[in-house]
């Protein structure tokens, strides 16, 4: 992939999640969650913290989480903090 690339991808359990490889930077600035069990969480250095919590659902209204901005690098790790919601997010790859 390359600088501008897309970036798309489904998180559905705590296995799957989003880290960039090494040396690459994404900036996410699309989240659908549709269901109201699972939080969505980003790990940073050994840190959890909740960005969309499980009782949300950002399709639930019309801009949702669809103009947000959230830098990915191969530091940090996005996954759902269950196996129930359906998560999708997408973006665009800002370095290499």
């Amino acid at each position: 992939m390359a600088i501008g690339g897309a970036v798309a991808q489904m998180l559905q359990s705590g296995a799957q999640s989003r880290q960039p490889a090494s040396g690459v930077e994404e900036q996410i600035s699309f989240i659908s969650k549709d269901s109201t069990t699972d939080e969505l969480q980003i790990t940073l250095g050994g840190k959890t913290q909740g960005v969309i919590a499980a009782a949300t659902v950002t399709t639930a209204t019309p801009v949702g989480w669809n103009n947000c901005a959230m830098m990915l690098t191969n530091a940090t790790v996005l996954a759902t903090a269950g196996a129930t919601d359906e998560i999708w997010i997408g973006g665009v790859q800002t370095n290499v």
